[in-house]
């Protein structure tokens, strides 16, 4: 695969990512690391997901420290792999880090961190998330709303939770059942 680009090399490894096949993402990595094709973005996020899905977090923060540019899927990737990895407090930190760079968090980012919040019942971090959030525009969003009736639900904040429930323009089942469990 030596004369083969990187738009190549990145849907092979994704290719491989998503059937489970996680060995091989990493031996691409490797060899296309050695060929002399720089890795981008779309790579590093693939690769991280591949270590984190092998269990290999020490690999996965080893590659994301070295990155010399984060998008917001590299910062997710981590965050997620963190979360799925029970390294809630590592997803707090990253989260931090995240915001020290004024990277901006997508929806599933915020929802992720305040899951972690939930599990860990923490109110305190919380409500930083919660009102960044809200000031970076991520107020209506199902996913992120019903993550924050079930943070505060498990925080023993019932009527917090019941207000973000009344602000939801849109409910489903999932936003019900976190509302009733609470």
């Amino acid at each position: 695969m030596e004369g083969k680009n990187l738009v190549l090399w990145n849907s092979i490894i994704l290719g491989y990512l998503k059937v489970g096949k996680f060995e091989q993402c990493l031996e691409l990595f490797q060899e296309m690391q050695l060929l002399g094709v720089k890795p981008d973005l779309v790579t590093v996020s693939s690769i991280l997901g591949a270590y984190f899905q092998s269990g290999m977090v020490d690999e996965a923060t080893s590659v994301f420290r070295e990155l010399e540019e984060r998008d917001e899927v590299c910062w997710t990737a981590m965050i997620v792999g963190y979360s799925q990895s029970g390294r809630e407090v590592n997803v707090l930190v990253l989260f931090i880090d995240m915001m020290a760079e004024n990277s901006r968090p997508n929806n599933y980012t915020i929802s992720v961190v305040v899951s972690v919040c939930a599990k860990l019942a923490s109110l305190g971090i919380g409500n930083v998330v919660h009102g960044k959030a809200f000031r970076i525009v991520i107020k209506r969003d199902l996913l992120v709303l019903t993550a924050f009736i079930d943070m505060y639900n498990k925080c023993g904040e019932i009527l917090d939770a019941w207000i973000v429930f009344g602000v939801m323009r849109v409910r489903n089942v999932v936003s019900w059942n976190a509302m009733i469990t609470g």
